[in-house]
């Protein structure tokens, strides 16, 4: 999906969040629920959905069709920011058909040593069309 074409479709509306993960009330370890979130959401008129799992990500896809913000939440050593932190993730929500990769762009450490600059240098780089 091309950039402007998202950003329409997002204009003046709100993107619902369906998320959970280990620990919280929602978080269901056999098979993710989210996706009925999802269709609620959809059902209720949201443009995007916004969810931070790679099975949450291709879940979500499959039941509403919808345009989907994708993260993952992970702490790692040396890490104070947990929002897709490393290429890594960036990588596995790019397989799973994120349409838009969530990134922590606040000014928190990261064990990598790089910036959030220079970090999204590199996404884009190496994913000059990602959204």
């Amino acid at each position: 999906m091309r950039k402007e074409t998202f950003f329409e479709q997002i204009k003046g509306k709100v993107i619902v969040s369906c998320q959970a993960v280990p620990g919280e009330p929602l978080y269901v370890e056999e098979k993710s629920i989210m996706y009925l979130m999802a269709r609620a959401a959809k059902q209720a008129g949201t443009p995007a959905i916004r969810t931070s799992s790679i099975r949450d990500v291709i879940a979500i896809k499959e039941e509403t069709g919808l345009p989907v913000i994708g993260l993952i939440k992970i702490k790692y050593e040396g890490f104070e920011s947990y929002i897709t932190p490393t290429m890594k993730e960036v990588d596995e929500l790019v397989a799973a058909g994120s349409d838009v990769i969530a990134l922590d762009c606040t000014t928190q450490k990261r064990g990598d040593g790089k910036t959030i600059d220079e970090f999204i240098i590199e996404v884009r780089k190496k994913y000059p069309d990602a959204t």
